[in-house]
């Protein structure tokens, strides 16, 4: 599975939506669950709905993508309903340098002539 890239100083919505496994349209019922394996990574804030989520990178991590899971119901027939889930791997890298800050040192008497 590909890796979505964030960097720490980041966020991108996400939105989640039902489909079969020939990846046709299929109803969701019923609010959506959305988790982030590592919140200090990567924090993950659902919409009332549960259909979108946004994810913002917090921390650059050391190695590996964070998964977001969500996980939802979907109906098997008129009477029962079955779990369904669905993985991203994100991982959060460090933002790059935007700037130079120059720093003066202490102030020192300069050499006779």
């Amino acid at each position: 599975m590909p890796t979505f890239v964030l960097t720490d100083a980041q966020q991108v919505t996400l939105a989640v939506a039902g489909a079969d496994a020939a990846g046709n349209p299929k109803a969701v019922f019923g609010i959506p669950s959305w988790t982030s394996s590592d919140p200090a990574t990567l924090s993950v804030t659902p919409a009332a709905d549960g259909f979108t989520a946004l994810a913002v990178g917090v921390a650059a991590q050391l190695v590996g993508a964070e998964p977001v899971t969500v996980t939802a119901s979907a109906f098997a027939d008129a009477a029962m309903t079955v779990a369904i889930s669905g993985t991203l791997s994100i991982s959060v890298i460090a933002s790059p340098a935007t700037q130079l800050i120059i720093t003066p040192g202490a102030p020192e008497p300069k050499p006779a002539a």
